[in-house]
């Protein structure tokens, strides 16, 4: 009886990913809370002002209406914090949205 003895070697095995580190955390959460304010902040202003003026709803209407919009919006993009390969791409891209956002609520301020 003789045992054969393979010469292929082991498979190679997948590295695996420590994880994110703590200062990326950190990161995320930093934009997520900050410019997911500034973004709610925004939509609110904007969404209150234009449904005040465009659709003609009573300031207390508009200001229930915006608030909601802002608070689906506010987690939305916690998630998106978190779920985004490149949180740069989505801090700046959410960062203008809300100065753009801020500054039309602004400029139409009731």
């Amino acid at each position: 009886m003789s045992t054969k003895v393979s010469a292929t070697a082991a498979p190679a095995r997948a590295k695996v990913s420590a994880g994110p580190s703590p200062a990326d955390i950190a990161l995320r959460v930093l934009v997520a809370i900050l410019v997911g304010y500034g973004l709610s902040y925004g939509l609110t202003a904007a969404a209150a002002a234009l449904l005040v003026r465009g659709a003609g709803l009573s300031r207390v209407d508009a200001a229930l209406v915006s608030t909601n919009l802002a608070l689906l919006a506010y987690p939305t993009l916690f998630i998106a914090a978190f779920a985004v390969r490149r949180i740069a791409i989505l801090a700046l891209a959410a960062t203008l949205a809300s100065l753009a956002l801020g500054a039309l609520g602004w400029s139409l301020r009731l």
